[in-house]
Order: C-alpha cells, then sequence, then structure tokens
C-alpha cells in the first residue's frame, strides 16, 4: 500500500463538525500516515492537539 503525507490539512473548519472523524479514518483507509495541521489562529492549534489526542 501507498504511504501518503497530507500536507495541508484544516480539519478545524465548520464544514467538518458533522463528520470530522470519518474523514480521517477515510484518510486513513486511503493510505495517508500523516497529516500536517494548518492553523491561522492559537485557538485553531490549541484545537488541533485536542483532536490528536482523540485519535492516538
Amino acid at each position: 500500500m501507498v504511504s501518503l503525507v497530507d500536507i495541508g490539512v484544516n480539519l478545524t473548519h465548520a464544514a467538518f463538525d458533522i463528520d470530522r472523524q470519518q474523514v480521517i479514518e477515510r484518510a486513513i483507509a486511503a493510505g495517508v500516515h500523516m497529516m500536517i495541521l494548518t492553523g491561522a489562529t492559537v485557538e485553531e492549534r490549541i484545537t488541533y492537539i485536542e483532536q490528536v489526542y482523540l485519535f492516538q
């Protein structure tokens, strides 16, 4: 299987509020083994850190 890196993930966007976990699960199933999370504000970065702990 191909190992992929998604280099611009913005999962804190409201568009993902409904199915964020499913989006991540589909990415993993498609071969994504690393996601580089983007965040414009400190608050977004804190949200990402919290979400990362949910998927470890």
